[in-house]
């Protein structure tokens, strides 16, 4: 494959000296099925208009209150002695005070700095330039030199470090679901749990409103939330945050309406909403332009793949957690029907190519639902691995049983590898191809919660058989090995 396009998760800004635009671990352009005609399900609502000016214009404003920019921040006061940085002014001259010199007779000086095992030697009548040792290291070398020198006494004054460093962006929006709750990209909250991991403190998840004064600037006067749960991203990249039940002047939150996304078609109006690159709120409107499953290779798993919609609306780094949204029928206010969750991007240009992906509403409905009933979002679990069957053969645009886990939801309930589905939940598997199939057979698992049951119809020697398998929450090992996955870099 030589097309230089990859799927990016799109959400966040560089993260200090490290970049927090992650790629999903399968960027190949040939993972992604861009054609209408094997796309998922579409229902048949027929949209029976379009976003003009005026109408936008009138809504947008209302439709904007809701929408929310995060920033992940690192306090001042929050940074332990540890992790404090050195101060640049202090460094040489400690080297000056601190350094030991070894006369050598006829020749020069040996200069050694205590605690490390650097050695300069000096010819006579030559005056030591600290600042050219220091930039003749290199990067890793320097790392490595300082590394070794007594951090106590090298350390900026905490007092002289801005009160916060921003280290991620994205944007999110509020709903109200008995209570206010924010919803944004996992992969934009995972952002606090990675810092943590590797720094050992966390930082804040500061929520800003769309008029805020400074976009994209962590302050004193943002709402601090705190993440109440999210799922996995490349299988359920929603996370659910807690948020104050009213904002810091006392006045209540604007709450985003959630729409019904299994009435979305192929050329629906859309807009965009979110803060791209950290920055000032942004609206740019688009269509729907497929409907499409996304191969976040998992493997080939259950979860193997993600149902997305496809969209012409400009979808940008900072945006990822924000609303995509169209007019309701009436023409008169917007509702969400799926949130920004990644783009194509050109590899060498780092430009936008036109293509965004968001989740369905109705996956977010179903993720509020859980976090309001357990406390977390689950992913349906039947322990079972399946592939398209083989290219001209009989079992061509088939989906078969790969394998199944040992003591696994689906080995107990009879299921065997080699077993070719043809209906899951009662439904027949689509006919036109093995990965619209596969896709629905991923769709059908997932929308069901732990404990509840799921009938599969197969194929077995020439003889069609239904077994009623139990889904079970994912396990975790399982969980945790797929969001590494998500993160890798390509």
């Amino acid at each position: 494959m030589t097309d230089r396009r990859v799927l990016m998760i799109v959400a966040l800004l560089p993260l200090l000296s490290s970049t927090a635009m992650a790629e999903m671990s399968s960027p190949s352009f040939d993972s992604i099925n861009t054609d209408p005609s094997t796309s998922f399900s579409i229902s048949p609502y027929v949209q029976t208009h379009k976003i003009n000016h005026t109408e936008a214009s009138r809504a947008i404003p209302t439709a904007q209150e809701s929408i929310v920019q995060i920033i992940v921040a690192v306090k001042r006061d929050d940074v332990p002695d540890s992790k404090l940085p050195l101060d640049p002014s202090k460094i040489v001259p400690w080297l000056k005070a601190n350094a030991a010199t070894h006369l050598i007779p006829g020749q020069g000086a040996m200069i050694t700095v205590p605690g490390t095992k650097l050695g300069i030697g000096v010819p006579n009548g030559v005056t030591l330039d600290w600042d050219e040792v220091l930039a003749s290291m290199g990067t890793e070398g320097l790392a490595k030199f300082l590394n070794q020198l007594p951090r106590e006494k090298l350390v900026m004054d905490r007092s002289k470090l801005p009160r916060y460093e921003r280290v991620g962006a994205g944007s999110g929006f509020i709903i109200n679901a008995g209570r206010m709750l924010c919803i944004t990209n996992a992969h934009v909250a995972e952002v606090v749990q990675k810092f943590e991991k590797e720094n050992h403190f966390a930082p804040e998840l500061h929520i800003k409103l769309y008029n805020d004064p400074s976009p994209g600037e962590p302050t004193k006067n943002d709402i601090v939330a705190k993440v109440g749960t999210m799922g996995v991203p490349g299988k359920v990249d929603i996370a659910i945050l807690e948020i104050p039940q009213e904002k810091k002047d006392g006045s209540p939150w604007a709450a985003a309406v959630l729409g019904d996304s299994s009435k979305v078609q192929l050329q629906d109006p859309v807009v965009a909403m979110g803060f791209p690159f950290g920055g000032n709120f942004s609206a740019p409107s688009g269509h729907i332009t497929a409907i499409t499953n996304v191969g976040s290779n998992f493997g080939d798993s259950e979860s193997a793949y993600v149902k997305f919609f496809q969209t012409d609306a400009a979808i940008n780094p900072g945006n990822s957690g924000g609303p995509l949204e169209t007019l309701n029928d009436s023409l008169t206010s917007f509702e969400v029907i799926g949130m920004n969750t990644a783009i194509y991007r050109d590899t060498q240009t780092g430009s936008n190519t036109g293509i965004g992906y968001a989740i369905a509403s109705n996956d977010i409905k179903r993720a509020v639902k859980q976090y309001l009933n357990t406390g977390s979002i689950d992913v349906g679990f039947i322990g079972m691995k399946y592939e398209p069957g083989e290219l001209d053969g009989p079992q061509e645009n088939k989906v078969v049983v790969k394998s199944v886990d040992a003591g696994g939801p689906a080995e107990k309930a009879g299921l065997v590898p080699g077993d070719v589905i043809t209906k899951i939940d009662g439904r027949q598997l689509f006919a036109n191809g093995a990965d619209a199939a596969i896709l629905q057979l991923s769709q059908a698992i997932k929308a069901k919660d732990p404990g509840e049951s799921i009938p599969v119809t197969v194929v077995r020697s020439g003889t069609e058989k239904t077994f009623i398998v139990t889904v079970e929450k994912e396990p975790k090992d399982q969980a945790q090995n797929s969001a590494v996955k998500s993160a890798k870099p390509k």
